[in-house]
């Protein structure tokens, strides 16, 4: 008994023990499978952010690609390839699979339209406002953040249009150019009807409004732009133009272009000769007229694109815009063009000084006084921009009436004045534009203009050639390209076959600084160029498609030569274009660009560039434009004939195309620092600076030099000599003025006016003529004359 007692005890113990055993054996069993569960749950949330999430059946053709690659890579924009889930259906997503299948489109065309569907669909929620989100000082630090959004814009400009260009790849995977027009113009707007559609009413609504984050979600039906005209009896009339949705072909963002530009969205200039031109349908003006017939939008019926095929909106909306197209006397109506500035209150003083020099082009010389001419103030928030100063703020309709009427009253009989406020479909809270801001209402102004053709000017640029000159190819500004060539074709949108046309955007260059901007710019900015491999995920990602060096320059050499500025890691040049002036023509045709130069800004690359036209022209080049065109390389100067032996100095620059002289910027005194009296004192400063001026005046010591800096500084510029640079040739600008040893491809920063004077040595090498010098005559230089008078006197 004894025995079976310890026997127990020990049993009992043993038994305990395993109970312990099989207690831990348990947990862990436990743990392993909730582990898994949870191992297994995150995985399935995980793929449900970047799935597609959809149950259609693959067919052979799927089945054969996705065995060679992935269906849709997102390795370049969500980090891992895409896996299409076969277990959960998705609402509506076999819908739209199926109505592209019965598209009455080719079949590579259905392919991108579910290709495009399925990824804008498979975005998740939060990347984009996590994009948006970010904190917009200086951007490299987010880098991947900028890629990423990079890569939405330019898959949403490629999903958007079926584009006639550029280039395809071929079997291993190079670039090869396309056949010219190889999609009808029907199969085009076939596809953007039903692409649309889709957008619409199968992908998030505020969709455009997400990746343009400076565009409040819901601007449709509840924004508007407010607009104050100044009248003939001097008082501002008001409207209020609600933007709604006009359309339902159109996107929101398409809508919003609309509403904002009217008939001016619908019709573009061409060019029957050098001389003559005639406004006919735009891109978007053949597109909305189009005649479309539902039943040719689909091959054969499905239960499934009923409801599209009882849409009978598209019909209606054809049949009254063919009607209200043909009906319009576009003689009357669309030949204005139009002058758009901003600025910021400190430059209030100013605008009758633009004005003044400006009206002298209409009641001076052999060309009528037209007293239409449009002239467009823009603003952000005219609130903010007037008030952000002061402690005791103006109401607007102070503003109006007491700030900038008087300014504009002397001029209201020689053109057609008017203020657009914008900043209500804005979403312009300091978080998401603070880097933004010096430059938000530049950017505003060239957005949301009501004109299609218009010149862009910086508040202290001086014209010196009418404004409806700047238009015409006669003098070379906006230059005529024929679109049979088939590499202008290659690198351009919306061309119609067999007709002149004139490049879209002009800019001018800047002075060639020896300034270098931040590797990391560079190469954050070619990671931002879309790379083959992203144009083979998508297929034939065309419009993207970068040309090199050589091609670029058989289409234009100037903007290669820009472009190679840019992007040369031994160059880096920091400023490109930045001359204050810009020309557009067939505005409608770029809007999305321009959204896309904003982008830029918006997400901190403020510092990667010196301004606001550098953005202009990477916004064309990163979706894949060409057809812009930059005249020349670096800018010229006016001077005086005193000047003219060796050296030609100027305190401003000067656009000067062919021998005539276009726009001055900077003003159109002598030193441009205001009051003179401060650049003064600060020249007087330092020594060596005194020592060159004294020189620079032929004095003799430097004791009456303030009162001749105090005399001259104030003094008009003189414009007696044109100094234009061979368009090729770069002067590159070296700062020390002291440098005597100049070499003559430098400009030379001079002492004089606080360092804004510049200086060129004259000399000429042989037949190597880098600038062609012209010494204007008397009757030029009396009209000149004039036209500083009025900018100095008033």
């Amino acid at each position: 008994m004894m025995y079976l007692n310890r026997y127990y005890h020990s049993l009992k113990k043993h038994f305990w023990c395993s109970k312990r055993y099989i207690k831990a054996f348990i947990i862990a069993l436990l743990f392993v499978t909730s582990v898994f569960i949870l191992k297994y749950h995150t995985n399935e949330k995980k793929e449900s952010i970047i799935n597609f999430n959809h149950s259609y059946q693959h067919s052979e053709e799927d089945q054969k690609k996705s065995d060679d690659k992935d269906l849709l890579s997102f390795n370049d924009i969500l980090g891992k390839p895409a896996n299409p889930s076969l277990n959960v259906k998705k609402p509506d997503h076999d819908k739209v699979i199926e109505m592209i299948a019965a598209a009455n489109l080719r079949e590579n065309t259905k392919l991108r339209m579910k290709k495009c569907f399925e990824y804008f669909d498979s975005l998740p929620d939060d990347l984009l406002s996590s994009i948006s989100s970010l904190n917009y000082a200086f951007g490299i630090e987010n880098t991947e953040f900028h890629l990423k959004l990079a890569s939405i814009v330019r898959k949403y400009e490629f999903c958007k249009d079926l584009d006639y260009n550029t280039y395809t790849i071929d079997e291993s995977n190079k670039d090869m150019p396309k056949k010219i027009n190889d999609n009808s113009k029907d199969e085009m707007y076939r596809y953007k009807i039903i692409w649309n559609y889709i957008l619409n009413n199968y992908i998030d609504e505020n969709f455009e409004s997400k990746i343009f984050f400076f565009l409040k979600k819901d601007f449709l039906n509840k924004s508007a732009i407010e607009k104050y005209t100044l009248n003939d009896d001097g008082k501002f009339d008001y409207t209020r133009n609600v933007v709604k949705k006009a359309f339902n072909r159109l996107t929101p963002l398409e809508n919003l272009q609309y509403m904002i530009k009217g008939d001016n969205y619908l019709y573009e200039t061409i060019f029957k000769n050098k001389d003559e031109s005639t406004l006919e349908l735009s891109y978007m003006g053949e597109y909305l007229s189009y005649d479309v017939k539902v039943s040719e939008l689909f091959n054969n019926d499905h239960l499934l694109i009923n409801d599209f095929r009882d849409n009978f909106q598209l019909m209606q909306e054809s049949q009254m815009l063919s009607e209200y197209i043909s009906s319009l006397n576009k003689r009357s109506q669309f030949e204005e063009n139009g002058i758009i500035l901003t600025m910021g209150s400190r430059h209030i003083n100013i605008l009758p000084k633009y004005l003044s020099a400006l009206k002298k082009h209409f009641v001076e010389g052999s060309r009528p006084t037209n007293s239409n001419y449009h002239v467009q103030i823009v603003f952000n928030d005219i609130d903010e921009e007037f008030n952000r100063h002061l402690q005791t703020k103006n109401s607007k309709e102070e503003i109006l009436n007491n700030i900038l009427k008087p300014k504009l009253m002397d001029f209201k009989d020689y053109f057609e004045i008017s203020v657009l406020e914008v900043g209500d479909i804005l979403n312009c809270s300091s978080d998401n534009i603070e880097s933004f801001k010096f430059f938000m209402n530049k950017w505003i102004a060239l957005n949301f203009n009501e004109f299609n053709r218009f010149i862009f000017t910086d508040i202290d640029v001086a014209l010196f050639t009418h404004p409806d000159e700047l238009f015409t190819p006669k003098y070379g500004i906006s230059k005529l390209y024929e679109v049979e060539d088939n590499i202008m074709e290659l690198f351009s949108k919306y061309k119609t076959p067999s007709k002149e046309k004139t490049h879209p955007l002009v800019l001018f260059p800047d002075r060639f600084l020896k300034e270098r901007t931040f590797t990391q710019c560079t190469n954050l900015f070619k990671d931002m160029l879309a790379t083959t491999k992203e144009r083979y995920d998508f297929n034939d990602f065309k419009t993207l498609s970068i040309p090199t060096l050589q091609q670029l320059s058989s289409i234009n050499s100037n903007v290669a030569s820009v472009f190679n500025n840019i992007f040369d890691q031994d160059v880096r040049k920091l400023h490109n274009i930045d001359s204050s002036l810009i020309i557009v023509n067939n505005y409608n045709d770029i809007s999305t660009n321009l959204m896309f130069s904003a982008m830029l800004n918006f997400i901190g690359l403020d510092r990667c560039v010196y301004g606001d036209k550098e953005f202009l022209a990477l916004g064309m080049i990163y979706l894949g434009r060409f057809d812009f065109d930059v005249l020349g390389v670096n800018t010229g100067l006016v001077t005086s004939k005193k000047k003219i032996d060796n050296v030609a100095c100027a305190t401003q620059s000067a656009q000067i195309v062919n021998g005539k002289l276009i726009s001055i910027n900077g003003g159109l005194r002598k030193c441009k620092i205001d009051p003179v009296s401060y650049a003064v004192g600060k020249d007087l400063e330092d020594e060596a600076k005194a020592n060159w001026l004294a020189a620079y005046y032929q004095l003799s010591n430097t004791n009456n030099l303030e009162e001749t800096l105090n005399e001259d500084y104030i003094k008009p510029i003189d414009i007696e000599v044109l100094v234009e640079p061979n368009a090729q040739f770069e002067f590159e600008l070296k700062k020390d003025y002291n440098d005597i040893e100049t070499e003559n491809n430098y400009w030379m920063n001079s002492a004089f006016c606080m360092e804004y004077g510049y200086c060129l040595n004259l000399e000429k090498e042989g037949i190597d003529d880098k600038y062609n010098v012209i010494v204007l005559d008397d009757e030029t230089i009396k009209h000149y004359e004039g036209i500083l008078e009025a900018w100095n006197s008033a």
